[in-house]
């Protein structure tokens, strides 16, 4: 499902229905709420939703490895991205 589909479904929901708000402003809340999320990511903080999950800045170590290609050793540099922890709640609904 990509950004305009979600916000299509928001727009469908019964609280949007209830407050007459149409899709275009699904569409710019989804916006925001992407782009808090990104400036979050870039900042480093953490993002719980309750129920939902944690979007959690994380550090992947330096570590040794090989070209497949020349077979030359060579160090993976460290580097930095955004992952996601589902909530229990989310597991549950998973079947994990």
């Amino acid at each position: 499902m990509n950004k305009k589909q979600f916000a299509q479904l928001f727009a469908s929901s019964t609280i949007f229905q209830q407050k007459s708000l149409q899709e275009p402003d699904a569409y710019l809340l989804v916006g925001a709420f992407f782009k808090l999320i990104k400036e979050c990511a870039i900042n480093e903080e953490d993002i719980t939703i309750s129920g939902v999950g944690t979007f959690r800045t994380v550090t992947k170590k330096s570590r040794n490895g090989v070209n497949p290609h020349t077979m030359e050793k060579m160090v993976i540099p460290a580097k930095k991205f955004f992952k996601f922890i589902e909530s229990q709640y989310l597991r549950r609904i998973d079947g994990k």
